[in-house]
């Protein structure tokens, strides 16, 4: 067995969301008979939620730098990138693997920086043969990756900003050997939309998660109900993230007012129904104002986090997403692998989730009956495991979310697909198989060559 890959892999912080579950696990569960890993990460805002439970469990102890979060601050983020440079200089990894905006920006960087030395070295030792000279270069193989887990290119910042954010990334980009994106739609985004690089430095590796517990969630049903108080006749309609701008909680609420309209157009009368929001954030008070506003605080629960996700899906009976601008969502790999069907909106790498072969059901009107072909809107589009809008199009996802509330055949119908669609693309055994062969075949495989 020859030396094993030695991979540093960088996230700025370990807050609720996929990008943590994903970097842990990567962490981990890579084969260590193989890969010796060492996560790196900074400080959680006290507005996020906290993940590093989550680490503890798996008995990952990441390297932490206080200085690296969230927030753009030049003293932190120098401080942040002098403390990776020398930690990558003393580590002396084969790869670094850098996850998010703010780590990926930084880390990269400093990794950069250490390559761009060591070239330099080489060079003097091959001028001057120096063969025994002290300045030997540390790491002259070390391949640098990055992972979008979503982007910052649409949805954050104004023009100006923005257009400064990917000259950053384009350029970065040249000195970074693999860019992973987790679905087809980002690498088209990523690529052509905003030609981040050209094709050849992309791979696509979908996310891979822990899903046995949301499959098996069906034994936690009515446990959730019980806590809240919803008798059995009444649906539940969830959403689960952050509640932050880009996610457009308020779009949630606009429909949730409509929805609840004495009167509805076109669908015969929505069930009784109910409406939870999973989650905590910066704009928890101002949404807990607007829902007084709109009048519907007696139909909306906000329940901030919850560590049991398992026993919050076992009783919804449908799951949102209201986003702006997405990567491959967590919470709805979760929802599908406990059989819910999803109303979301079409951004970002949503429709690889929902959709087979990127073709709507309502455009084969007599090949899949089951899943609601033939019923038909200009503002939604029904999949195998779900309905998208466009984003921001509330009165779409209103009436999206009439239709199946009022069609039981139809959500039973999109939770067993999505359920089998995630059971079979999106186990974590998956994932670290793909990230093995891609890191064996980047390091083991070139300096074979």
């Amino acid at each position: 067995m020859g030396r094993k890959i030695k991979v540093f892999r960088i996230i700025a912080r370990l807050n609720i969301g996929g990008p943590s579950i994903h970097t842990v696990l990567l962490t981990e569960g890579l084969d260590k008979n193989r890969f010796d890993s060492i996560l790196l990460t900074g400080s959680v805002d006290d507005r996020e939620g906290d993940m590093r439970y989550f680490a503890e469990e798996r008995s990952v102890k990441p390297i932490f730098i206080p200085e690296m979060s969230r927030e753009i601050s030049w003293k932190n983020d120098l401080k942040t990138f002098w403390r990776i440079f020398k930690t990558i200089r003393k580590e002396k990894p084969d790869l670094v693997h850098t996850h998010t905006a703010k780590a990926g920006t930084i880390g990269r960087g400093a990794a950069i920086l250490i390559k761009v030395q060591e070239s330099i070295v080489r060079r003097l030792r091959k001028l001057f043969f120096w063969k025994n000279s002290q300045l030997t270069a540390h790491t002259p193989q070390m391949k640098i990756f990055h992972t979008f887990h979503g982007h910052i290119f649409h949805g954050y910042f104004n023009p100006f900003k923005t257009k400064f954010f990917l000259f950053i990334e384009r350029l970065l980009a040249m000195f970074t050997d693999k860019i992973i994106v987790l679905s087809n739609q980002q690498f088209k985004e990523l690529c052509y939309r905003y030609k981040i690089a050209p094709p050849d430095k992309f791979v696509i590796i979908p996310l891979g998660l822990d899903i046995d517990k949301f499959l098996r969630c069906d034994t936690k049903k009515g446990q959730l109900r019980k806590e809240l108080g919803v008798d059995e006749q009444t649906l539940l309609v969830g959403i689960v993230g952050r509640l932050v701008p880009i996610k457009n909680h308020r779009m949630f609420l606009d429909a949730v007012a409509e929805v609840i309209k004495p009167k509805t157009r076109g669908i015969s009368k929505t069930p009784s129904v109910r409406f939870i929001i999973v989650g905590d954030g910066e704009l928890r008070r101002e949404l807990e104002v607007y829902t007084e506003k709109l009048g519907i605080e007696d139909d909306i629960i906000f329940t901030g986090w919850r560590e049991d996700l398992d026993v919050i899906y076992a009783d919804l009976d449908i799951v949102a997403l209201t986003s702006l601008n997405e990567g491959t969502p967590v919470s709805l790999i979760e929802a599908m692998a406990s059989r819910k069907p999803i109303v979301g909106t079409d951004t970002g790498g949503i429709l690889d989730l929902v959709a087979r072969g990127q073709r709507s059901a309502v455009s084969r009107k007599n090949e899949d009956k089951k899943i609601g072909a033939g019923i038909s809107s200009p503002r939604y589009r029904i999949y195998e495991g779900g309905i998208l809008v466009e984003p921001g199009d509330g009165y779409g996802f209103a009436e999206a979310l009439k239709l199946l509330l009022s069609n039981k055949e139809l959500r039973k119908n999109m939770g067993d697909e999505g359920r089998r669609f995630v059971k079979e693309k999106y186990r974590k055994e998956r994932l670290f198989r793909d990230i093995e062969d891609l890191y064996f075949k980047m390091v083991k495989g070139e300096s074979n060559q």
